[in-house]
């Protein structure tokens, strides 16, 4: 199981709730926390993040399996004709984050 939980540079409900992430937010009395968690176990979920990047930020990072494999690496995990995978092709200012 993961039990880990990302602090995301852009937060987006809509786009986490499409990469199918769980967003949620930590309040607490001296600050509160915009994060994502994975919905699964057992799996590599890096894909869930690269995804939440590309189409939050509109960005990916240069060694990513994206950067490496191209839209490839979404269709095995997602499907050819998933929705996520419709919105990143839409994507044409994708850019390298950094």
């Amino acid at each position: 199981m993961y039990n880990w939980v990302y602090a995301p540079r852009v937060y987006n409900e809509e786009v986490a709730h499409l990469c199918h992430l769980i967003p949620f937010r930590l309040i607490t009395s001296e600050e509160d926390y915009e994060l994502l968690s994975f919905g699964g176990c057992g799996m590599d979920m890096t894909y869930k993040l690269e995804a939440y990047q590309l189409l939050a930020d509109d960005s990916y990072d240069a060694n990513s399996n994206f950067a490496k494999q191209g839209i490839k690496y979404f269709e095995y995990y997602y499907g050819k004709e998933s929705r996520i995978l419709q919105e990143i092709k839409k994507r044409s200012d994708l850019k390298i984050a950094g």
